[in-house]
Parts: C-alpha cells; sequence; structure tokens
C-alpha cells in the first residue's frame, strides 16, 4: 500500500518527493545563514544582549546540587561554577552564562567557566536556527492552503505523512 499525504493525492506525487521539498527548505534555511557576513552577532549570544549575559548574580538555592571539581584556588568561584552547571542541567541559559561569568570574575584562569559559556551560546544558536527553519517551513505552506488558519493542520499532516 502506498501512503501518500494530502498534497500528494491531486498530483499523484509519492511521499519521497514531499520529503525532498522539506530537504530542499531545510538547504534554503542553512544557505540563508551561511549567508550572514562571518562576524555577525560575535559580541552577543544570540538574540540576548551581552550586557544581561554578563549581569553579576548571586548565588541561589534551590535550583539543583551538581558539583564538579575544578582548578581553582577561590571557593567563590566553584560555588558559582557549580550553579552554572545547575542551571545548564535545568536548561536556564540565560542563568547559566550569568553564573560562569560570574565564576570567571572571580578566577579569570578558570577555563572551564570558560567552557561552560561556549555550550549555552551553541544552544543559543541552534535555537535561533530551529526558529528560522521553522518560520520558513510555515511559509512555504501557507502558500499551499486557502486560509493561514489551516496552516498547523497541513503542517501535521506533512509530518505524519513523512512519519508515517
Amino acid at each position: 500500500m502506498k501512503i501518500v499525504c494530502r498534497y500528494c493525492r491531486e498530483c499523484g506525487a509519492s511521499r519521497f518527493l514531499v520529503g525532498f521539498a522539506i530537504w530542499v527548505l531545510f538547504f534554503l534555511a542553512a544557505k540563508s545563514m551561511r549567508a550572514l557576513p562571518q562576524h555577525t552577532g560575535h559580541d552577543a549570544a544570540g538574540p540576548v544582549p551581552r550586557e544581561i549575559l554578563e549581569r553579576p548574580l548571586p548565588l541561589r538555592q534551590g535550583i539543583g546540587k551538581v558539583h564538579e571539581a575544578v582548578t581553582t584556588s577561590s571557593p567563590e568561584a566553584q560555588a558559582f561554577y557549580d550553579q552554572g552547571l545547575a542551571y545548564l542541567n535545568s536548561f536556564v541559559w540565560i542563568e547559566a552564562a550569568r553564573s560562569f561569568h560570574q565564576a570567571l570574575r572571580l578566577d579569570p584562569c578558570l577555563g572551564m567557566a570558560q567552557l561552560g559559556l561556549s555550550e549555552p551560546a551553541v544552544r543559543v544558536a541552534l535555537h535561533r536556527l530551529r526558529q528560522r527553519y521553522r518560520q520558513l517551513l510555515r511559509d512555504e505552506i501557507a502558500q499551499t492552503v486557502a486560509r493561514v488558519e489551516d496552516v498547523d493542520d497541513e503542517l501535521r499532516l506533512l509530518l505524519g505523512a513523512l512519519a508515517g
């Protein structure tokens, strides 16, 4: 039994063509990201202004217990590093970055805090790419439906056909 999605019933195209169309959209999204100047956004991690990411914060209780021993002579820098790890594990990227910045203020040689800052930056960039891809896909589907309100239903049908 050949499964075709709602898009393909009229034209007889196979799931392969629908999958290929999604691949093309992904390629276009990636190409549009590469079209940005090479150093665009290097002075801020995603849409969050640098002054917010570097704003000092206190040590907080109740965010989780995580400890990873790092090479530092400052117990306070160790505590802020651990707090940053706890925030990372809780998916609270901005507070994680603020905690790692605070640890670096206390011990500028704490390389693990610098490494901790790179993970939130990567996750923010991936989030931005997913948002861009999602918007491109929604825009493309909006051109195939009569009403804008039908985009979500069409998206569900398309993804269901590809998964099934």
